[in-house]
């Protein structure tokens, strides 16, 4: 009996391992789609791969990484920020978002955009996301910029008693 169920364990793990492998876009985390820092080169424009395996809304945040883990990630003077953002699919452009923010003192993060799919967005379509800034501050130039796309949890409505 106990032979059979570790060669059932062993089975799935395989077949586990051989779907992942066969999928372009690594599976998403949870809520999260997109949670990944920025390279220096975002001014030029980057390209990341996107699934949405669920309907819902979603909403994309930009985080303030600290240069290290001694020091606090932190702005102590107002960094504006101007993201341009185009939505792919193969060459097709599916939507275009342009977020500009201004980090305060203190702050760490910022929503940037809501998304809707299946409106704006297909669900579960390979897609790709380019991200492109307008301009790397200074003060900026030791941190790095953590970009996060995040489905909204929503609950279910509660039945009528």
């Amino acid at each position: 009996m106990r032979a059979v169920l570790i060669l059932f364990l062993i089975l799935g793990l395989a077949a586990e391992v051989i779907a992942q492998g066969t999928r372009y876009v690594p599976q998403p985390v949870g809520r999260l789609m997109i949670n990944g820092v920025l390279p220096a080169t975002v001014t030029g424009g980057t390209t990341l791969p996107l699934y949405l395996d669920k309907s819902g809304r979603y909403y994309a945040e930009i985080l303030l990484e600290a240069p290290s883990e001694t020091e606090p990630a932190t702005v102590t003077e107002a960094v504006p920020l101007a993201f341009d953002f185009v939505f792919r699919r193969g060459e097709r452009v599916l939507h275009t978002e342009t977020a500009a923010v201004v980090l305060a003192p203190g702050e760490r993060s910022k929503t940037l955009f809501w998304l809707e799919a299946p409106g704006q967005l297909p669900v579960r379509k390979e897609l790709q996301l380019t991200v492109k800034l307008a301009a790397l501050p200074d003060s900026l130039a030791s941190h790095g910029l953590r970009l996060q796309l995040t489905r909204k949890f929503e609950m279910r409505p509660l039945a009528p008693l």
